[in-house]
């Protein structure tokens, strides 16, 4: 069997979860179970058959499987035989390791992007299944992690897919696959970033905030600006996730506008914000939250203590030192063991 069909099997025992519902779902078999249905106007295709039995036969495996999906975004597809190439492509020359998509991209869109097309081959059903699962809450998050990992080996039927549901009317869908946008490759693609880009102003604020997060796997100097420009949003949680993903990238021009959202009404927003500057190399902003936290680590209840313990550690200011080096004797070991942790972490960094 050729590689990319043992791959295929691989990806349908994983997204459905149990063989019986993975084929039917997306080999879509005629007929009762248990035996192959032929129809006059197509005979039965024999490697359909066969993946239906390895599907099967890997059931038992699916967990590992699961595993194996990331692991297996590493390795570039490789293109499938097809029955007659394309007639102006001579001198095809090898995928380079940075490339967005296989030489076969314009194929497989053609078989993608054609309704009622027949499929050429069972990884095209595969794909169709998935777009069209989309559109179903229950199946939606699996069909978006099927078209994902295709998506990251090169597969631009699966990329036309997904920028399509981008751009859709259901904000599940849009939801699902901004989620699974967690692959730096994915978010490289030109159509795809200019697709999550074009979410910034989208009605749901859902999916605004999951647009905020995806563009943290953009560079910091494509990704800052658009994020900056969020900061105005209406939604908390926008603002925190645009906040926090500011901070992660480190992206220090949106100094001002993070200052302004420390003063924000809504707690939480107020602390990314300063959390985000801290981050990006100013750290007067979290100063004002030493002595709240430390004031935690004062409390009768463990569990607030803990807490207390775990911000400040998180901070890794010299300031919060007197108040975490009395508990390395607390009561609690839980409390008493993060304590110690913050306070090696702080000596750590005066050593640097």
């Amino acid at each position: 069997m050729p590689r990319n069909a043992w791959f295929v099997t691989i990806l349908a025992a994983v997204l459905a979860g149990a063989a019986g519902f993975a084929a039917a779902r997306f080999l879509r078999p005629v007929g009762p179970p248990g035996r192959v249905a032929a129809t006059p106007e197509k005979p039965a295709d024999p490697e359909a058959e066969a993946l239906r039995r390895q599907v099967a036969d890997l059931a038992a495996e699916r967990d590992r499987l699961r595993d194996e999906l990331r692991a297996s975004r590493e390795t570039p597809l490789q293109p499938e035989a097809r029955p007659a190439p394309l007639p102006a492509s001579p001198a095809v020359e090898a995928p380079k390791a940075n490339a967005e998509a296989p030489p076969d991209a314009a194929p497989q869109i053609a078989h993608e992007t054609a309704p009622g097309a027949a499929s050429g081959h069972p990884l095209d059903e595969l794909r169709q299944q998935a777009v069209a699962d989309l559109a179903d809450p229950e199946k939606s998050e699996r069909a978006a992690m099927f078209l994902a990992a295709l998506a990251a080996k090169g597969d631009a039927g699966a990329i036309a897919a997904m920028v399509r549901a981008l751009g859709g009317d259901n904000a599940d869908a849009r939801e699902q696959i901004l989620d699974v946008l967690d692959d730096e490759r994915l978010m490289g693609n030109p159509e795809l970033a200019q697709a999550v880009s074009a979410l910034m102003q989208d009605p749901s604020a859902s999916v605004r905030a999951r647009v905020a997060e995806s563009l943290s796997h953009l560079p910091a100097d494509v990704a800052g600006p658009l994020l900056q420009s969020m900061l105005g949003d209406s939604d908390a949680k926008v603002l925190r996730k645009a906040a926090a993903t500011l901070g992660k990238l480190k992206y220090a021009d949106a100094g001002r506008e993070l200052a302004a959202l420390t003063r924000h009404a809504d707690a939480s927003v107020a602390w990314e914000a300063a959390y985000a500057l801290h981050r990006a190399g100013d750290s007067s902003y979290v100063e004002a939250y030493v002595p709240v936290y430390g004031g935690k680590t004062r409390s009768a209840d463990a569990r607030e203590r803990l807490d207390g313990v775990k911000q400040l550690r998180r901070l890794k200011l010299e300031s919060a030192r007197p108040w975490l080096a009395p508990l390395v004797n607390d009561a609690d070991p839980a409390v008493a063991k993060e304590a110690a942790k913050a306070i090696k972490d702080l000596d750590q960094q005066l050593k640097k």
